[in-house]
């Protein structure tokens, strides 16, 4: 999945005793993801990668994508468990 221009995950309850708020979900069917702290949802279009699967994707797994190269989009694989490919390793 390449991450939306968007702070989505601003979106997502920090603390919440809902453990389901607090992540943003992917949604590989309708190329979005989702965010809700519970009063606001924000939804935002994404591009998928084959191979990726719907579900949760952790506030940390985003922040980590988006610390990697400045040039290329960031990129998490969510193939059922979550990995930011790093140019340049095989």
């Amino acid at each position: 999945m390449k991450l939306p221009n968007t702070n989505i995950e601003a979106a997502a309850a920090r603390d919440d005793v809902r453990a389901y708020l607090t992540h943003v979900h992917l949604d590989v069917e309708n190329q979005c993801v989702a965010a809700c702290d519970g009063k606001i949802l924000a939804v935002v279009p994404c591009e998928t990668d084959e191979g990726d699967t719907t579900g949760p994707i952790s506030r940390d797994a985003i922040k980590a994508a988006r610390k990697g190269p400045k040039k290329n989009e960031p990129t998490i694989l969510a193939n059922g468990s979550l990995s930011i490919p790093v140019q340049g390793v095989t």
